[in-house]
Order: structure tokens, then C-alpha cells, then sequence
């Protein structure tokens, strides 16, 4: 055969090694992969950066989901503030049988559009309790609340000098619709209640 035929078998007499065969080499295919491996992290890199996820086929992206709205606290249908003492030269706080006794003027609104009912008063916390209401703290029940319209609601509140820690005590009223009902407890915050229940703490008042 001539010299360069494709196909041809050249044995080297010098080297007893594995017959090499000539042939045309494709570089490229070998040239391609690196270039094809170089697309393909570029396009991935891409695909990160934009934040895209891949999901299979059919299958939705998963959504966040909204943190639940906060729940209010239902408002009472019941207001109570301070009223005005009267006679003015009562004092508010006495003390008797070891007991600082706290006359509390106190006034109720009815915030709804119907008569109410306060059928009862509670107090409760540690070293509190409810005293007599005598002469113009005079205080019966039931009492009936026009919408809208304040009521004087007057009571006495009691403070344990034999106890330490006595915190504000909870105030609660019994209110019922105007029909005749039982009614429920409704819990009442009394502004500046704090400040007069804090004066029968005073050491020097509980040594009377």
C-alpha cells in the first residue's frame, strides 16, 4: 500500500510495544466539552442568582404564608372612672381593726345603645377586700344603667395592713342586659385607682 493510506498499521521494530493505529482524531468533540460544562455552571449561577427555583413539572411553587392578625380584646360595656367627693371634708382613707378603709367615688357609663344592669360589685386580690358603704357612699343593687348617661357608683374598699405585698386589687361588676337576666362578670380598670391604693401602704398609716 501506498505511504498515508487511512487504515494503515505502522509497527516500530525498535519497540515491542501494542501496534498503534493512525487515523484521522476528531478534536472536536474534545474541544466542545469544556465549553459545554463552562454553559452550563454559567447558567446555573444565573439561575441562583435570580432565586428561581426548579420544581418538576405540574408542581406549584410553594407561597408564604401571612402571620395571623393579632386578636383585640372585646370592649366592656361598662366604663368606670372617679367621680367627686362630697362632703368635701370626708377624708378617703381611715383606718380601723388594722384595715386602711379606701372610699372610692366611683362613676359608670353604659357604652351600649341598651339599659344595662350592674346586679353586683367584687373585689378580690391579696389583702383587698369590700367594705360597708355608709352615708353617702350608700350603694344598693341592682342598678340600672341608661345608655350613655353616668351613674354614681360609690363603694369602700378595704387594705390588710397584716399583709405585705398588696397590689391593686381587681375591681369586678355583675352586668346584665335590662330584661331580667343574670348577667356576667365583667373585669373594670378604674384610672388612678393605683395612686389612692398606693397610699395605704404607708407604714406610718397602718400604725395609727
Amino acid at each position: 500500500m501506498p505511504a498515508g493510506t487511512p487504515g494503515d498499521v505502522e509497527f516500530d521494530l525498535d519497540d515491542a510495544g501494542a501496534p498503534e493505529r493512525v487515523g484521522r482524531a476528531s478534536p472536536s468533540g474534545v474541544s466542545r466539552l469544556p465549553g459545554r460544562l463552562a454553559w452550563a455552571a454559567a447558567g446555573l449561577a444565573v439561575g441562583v442568582l435570580l432565586g428561581h427555583v426548579w420544581l418538576p413539572a405540574g408542581m406549584p411553587e410553594p407561597r408564604s404564608t401571612a402571620a395571623p392578625a393579632p386578636v383585640s380584646a372585646p370592649t366592656p360595656p361598662v366604663r368606670v372612672s372617679f367621680g367627686a367627693y362630697a362632703p368635701p371634708e370626708v377624708e378617703p382613707l381611715s383606718v380601723s381593726g388594722g384595715k386602711v378603709d379606701v372610699l372610692v367615688p366611683a362613676v359608670v357609663v353604659n357604652e351600649t345603645s341598651a339599659p344595662l344592669v350592674v346586679r353586683a360589685l367584687r373585689v378580690s386580690g391579696p389583702g383587698a377586700g369590700l367594705g360597708e358603704t355608709t352615708g353617702y357612699m350608700f350603694l344598693d343593687f341592682p342598678l340600672h344603667l341608661p345608655p350613655g348617661e353616668p351613674m354614681q357608683l360609690p363603694f369602700t374598699l378595704t387594705s390588710d395592713c397584716a399583709v405585705a405585698v398588696r397590689p391593686v386589687p381587681r375591681i369586678t361588676l355583675v352586668v346584665a342586659p335590662d330584661d331580667g337576666s343574670a348577667g356576667s362578670p365583667v373585669d373594670v380598670t378604674i384610672p388612678d385607682l393605683g395612686s389612692l391604693w398606693g397610699r395605704t401602704l404607708a407604714p406610718a398609716l397602718c400604725r395609727r
